[in-house]
């Protein structure tokens, strides 16, 4: 019985999350493209953000500096 070919990979396994890209949202990219390379990204779940600005613990009296 001949053997069966073998395929042959690419070097990333289609049961990881690494192999293929995940969807990217179409609304935030149609308006513009974020940098993610570089760390823009936008925060898809409110209550991470919310958490953020609460444990900032920000008063109406902070003022925030100008900078260039």
């Amino acid at each position: 019985m001949p053997k069966t070919p073998s395929r042959k990979s690419n070097g990333s396994a289609k049961g990881t999350p690494y192999g293929v890209s995940a969807p990217k949202s179409k609304a935030a990219h149609s308006i513009f493209k974020m940098n993610t390379d570089i760390g823009q990204h936008i925060l898809k779940n409110p209550g991470v953000a919310q958490a953020i600005v609460d444990k900032a613990d920000l008063k109406q009296s902070d003022v925030r500096p100008n900078l260039p």
